[in-house]
């Protein structure tokens, strides 16, 4: 009977050892620092998804983001990840930027953290030189990519953030400050992040004529036709300054 029961618990005993084995993914590797790189670019450059990072060295530099702008507008920072091998995962957040010297801040909730999706140009249709290959296009709140589990890398491929920021109309001027996280569970990496808001306002009165298409003639282009979908693409101009053709919901 002891044999037994002795035999029964060595037979637990390994079953449990094999099932915490085999759930632990052997076959995962641990991603070090040194095989993920962050560099930075200008907000207006598309830096495409399958081009080596060393074809954009005139005009890449350190990880940070260092912009100026006026007081009551937008304006946006890139940071591209350049991983060496695959990323199984990764993760962005950004602090609240502060004042030096002052109170004031640029809230968490003015700036939003976008991850660059990609699609594919085969075809050069006005043969302008320009390259065929994966174009950053869509920006997706990161927070959406984590939630979907999108937020993978594949090696040798350029992964853009794109960052906003918002300031209102009476912000104070002068140097804010804080860091963007970039977590990729086995390490993170900080990035400095530098908004320097000068003693201007834009205007809340347009006077700049522009025109852009967000209504139901051009419905097909988006794969949703929803008065949502209408809704917030008229609202994102609105945000901009810039005003839709129609008003969709006059339709």
């Amino acid at each position: 009977m002891k044999k037994t029961i002795k035999s029964l618990i060595t037979f637990i005993l390994i079953f449990s050892l094999t099932v915490v084995s085999a759930c632990s993914k052997p076959n995962e590797k641990t991603i070090e620092s040194s095989q993920v790189e962050l560099w930075a670019c200008p907000a207006t450059e598309k830096i495409l998804a399958d081009v080596s990072k060393e074809e954009y060295s005139s005009i890449s530099s350190e990880a940070k983001i260092d912009i100026f702008m006026a007081k009551g507008e937008f304006e946006s920072g890139q940071i591209i990840i350049s991983p060496s091998v695959d990323v199984p995962y990764y993760n962005v957040t950004i602090s609240d930027l502060s004042l030096a010297n002052g109170d004031d801040k640029i809230s968490v909730d003015n700036i939003t953290v976008y991850t660059e999706k990609y699609f594919e140009v085969s075809v050069n249709y006005n043969n302008n030189n320009a390259p065929m290959g994966m174009y950053p296009d869509a920006l997706v709140p990161v927070s959406s990519v984590v939630e979907y589990e999108q937020n993978s890398i594949p090696k040798d491929t350029n992964q853009g953030i794109y960052v906003t920021f918002e300031t209102k109309l009476d912000q104070t001027a002068g140097l804010y400050t804080g860091e963007m996280t970039f977590d990729f569970k086995d390490f993170s990496q900080k990035v400095p992040v530098s908004v320097q808001v000068f003693d201007l306002a834009v205007s809340e009165e347009v006077r700049t004529k522009s025109v852009f298409r967000a209504n139901l003639c051009w419905e097909h282009g988006e794969l949703d036709s929803t008065q949502a979908m209408f809704d917030a693409y008229s609202n994102a101009l609105v945000d901009y300054r810039l005003a839709p053709s129609t008003i969709s919901g006059l339709f």
